[in-house]
């Protein structure tokens, strides 16, 4: 004998089919992307058309990226994402893929497109990894010149700025510090700057570079006053800085060493005119008994 429940369902089900129509399987994508690149989460949405409900687009901690309502304005985009929302008419078609601009480390993770209507179900689920930017190690600069260290922090997507602390070391010293106690050298201050960027980024420009300026430079970071320093990508980096050849003493080098440029010799007058003028030459023959033994032979005496 059937329960009452069972009873119940299938008179619900009889009145109006759509109650009991099953939620399509979860549409499932691993998705790689560069550092900086955009990325599409893909959500087909088309099995839900016709109903009434909105969607929203979370992260696996539940973490709200943006709220789409089919029909309405569309809001509810989160100020930590860089986003893209689709149009009402890709709404309508079914189309509900979330565009992520600019993708940055802590992008990484999990998203869930979830529709809230009649059948409460996810949509689809997508595995977002965000690849490492490349970072240079070995940096080789002349004296004088402007060079940038670039750093990327592993932080949350939550992490806030007034909670971050940041610095860059050289050689164990501190630098450059975004903490305004701390105790830096006093060139530090007009030569090294951080440029305007992400949070996550935290870049250090040298300029003008001098000699000293060697060494290896580390860029540090905490998220909090009771956690560990933890260094960034890369986890340090080998500046060279070399000395600069000026202008003048390059050319000066090239002239000296070009084919044009020999050794010259500067003769005397007088031995040069006795050089150039030509010796009266007489023939003389001389006797078996003072000749050479292989025979007689000739030589050539000069007349002053």
């Amino acid at each position: 004998m059937m329960s009452p429940e069972l009873v119940l369902l299938m008179f619900v089900c009889l009145q109006s089919a759509r109650f009991c129509r099953a939620a399509p399987d979860v549409q499932t994508l691993n998705l790689k992307v560069e550092y900086g690149e955009s990325a599409i989460l893909p959500c087909n949405g088309s099995a839900y058309l016709g109903e009434e409900g909105s969607i929203h687009w979370e992260t696996s901690m539940g973490e709200e990226v943006a709220h789409l309502q089919i029909g309405e304005h569309i809001g509810g985009e989160s100020s930590k994402v860089q986003v893209e929302l689709p149009s009402e008419e890709q709404l309508r078609r079914g189309d509900w893929s979330l565009l992520l601009r600019h993708t940055m480390l802590r992008d990484s993770g999990t998203y869930q497109c979830i529709w809230e209507g009649q059948r409460q179900g996810i949509v689809s689920t997508v595995w977002l990894s965000v690849t490492e930017p490349p970072t240079e190690r070995q940096l080789t600069s002349y004296e004088g010149e402007t060079v940038m260290l670039n750093c990327f922090l592993l932080i949350s997507r939550s992490q806030t700025l007034s909670s971050l602390q940041t610095w860059w070391t050289r050689n164990g010293e501190t630098v450059l510090s975004t903490e305004p106690e701390a105790d830096l050298p006093l060139d530090s201050l007009y030569r090294f700057k951080v440029p305007f960027g992400t949070l996550e980024e935290f870049h250090l420009s040298i300029s003008p570079t001098l000699l000293y300026d060697n060494g290896e430079y580390r860029c540090w970071y905490r998220t909090g006053d009771f956690e560990s320093p933890r260094p960034g990508l890369p986890d340090r980096i080998r500046l060279t800085v070399l000395e600069k050849v000026s202008t003048a003493t390059a050319a000066v080098t090239d002239d000296w060493l070009s084919s044009s440029n020999s050794p010259t010799v500067f003769l005397n007058k007088e031995w040069t005119e006795s050089t150039t003028s030509s010796p009266d030459v007489i023939p003389v023959f001389l006797e078996d008994s003072t000749q050479p033994p292989k025979g007689g032979s000739w030589m050539l005496l000069s007349h002053a």
